[in-house]
């Protein structure tokens, strides 16, 4: 939709980013979409000027990128809300994080990749070792794909300040 930058309408919700801002509105009624949609146009009237996607989102690989589905955002709550990873704060996310949330399809298979990037060099890497700690329960490991509920796989790694996890997962590859 022609509604701020990016704007995205789809049975009831509305997204789309302007400046600084990321605005979701969700109706809940199907007859709500007039509403919906005036007043996202109305919210994209009131911030003035236009702004570039955060560096991070450049960093998401396009192939198999489910197109709408990138989510950028700093702190658990949002995360909880878009996708349950844990009720504890193991990822250490605050308003110093940036993360992207997006959707893969590979075959007839969807993935999550959530990559945050963190302030500071090492804490990626002690966020990664506590979450192998979680996973393998104290058995030792260099392995970084982990089976989690419902054969689910989970992989994981991390490259300076960045914290990679792959969820949903089938297979190894």
């Amino acid at each position: 939709v022609k509604i701020g930058q990016r704007g995205i309408y789809s049975d009831g919700l509305l997204r789309f980013w302007k400046d600084k801002f990321f605005v979701r509105i969700l109706g809940l009624d199907d007859n709500l979409e007039e509403i919906i949609l005036k007043l996202g146009s109305q919210i994209d009237k009131r911030i003035k000027k236009e702004g570039k996607l955060p560096e991070l989102v450049s960093k998401i690989p396009s192939d198999s990128l489910i197109l709408g589905s990138i989510h950028f955002f700093h702190n658990q709550i949002i995360l909880k809300n878009l996708y349950f990873f844990s009720d504890q704060k193991i990822l250490a996310l605050n308003r110093g994080t940036n993360c992207v949330l997006a959707d893969f399809r590979l075959g007839k298979d969807g993935l999550k990749l959530l990559l945050i990037q963190y302030p500071d060099i090492g804490i990626a890497k002690e966020i990664q070792d506590s979450l192998k700690k979680i996973y393998l329960q104290s058995k030792p490991s260099d392995d970084n794909i982990f089976k989690i509920k419902e054969e689910k796989l989970l992989g994981m790694d991390s490259v300076a300040n960045y914290l990679i996890l792959v969820f949903e997962g089938k297979e190894r590859e």
